[in-house]
């Protein structure tokens, strides 16, 4: 599944290693899609700034597993 520039909102994140989180987010066309984030608890990740729940964002992602990246 390719999402490209789909209007989310982000819902939960949670652990993934130790610089990685796999998120939830909310979109209208395909519901609940869990993403794996690389690289978000790094200091200067851009993911920081957009970590909160219920933010509005633009999510693109790919991969043929149930959980993107």
């Amino acid at each position: 599944m390719n999402l490209e520039k789909v209007s989310c909102f982000w819902l939960h994140a949670r652990p993934f290693k130790e610089t990685s989180l796999i998120a939830d987010f909310l979109t209208q066309d395909h519901g609940v899609v869990s993403v794996l984030l690389k690289g978000a608890k790094k200091p200067k990740s851009a993911f920081k700034a957009s970590s909160f729940p219920f933010t509005r964002l633009k999510l693109s992602a790919v991969g043929k597993t149930e959980l993107l990246t």
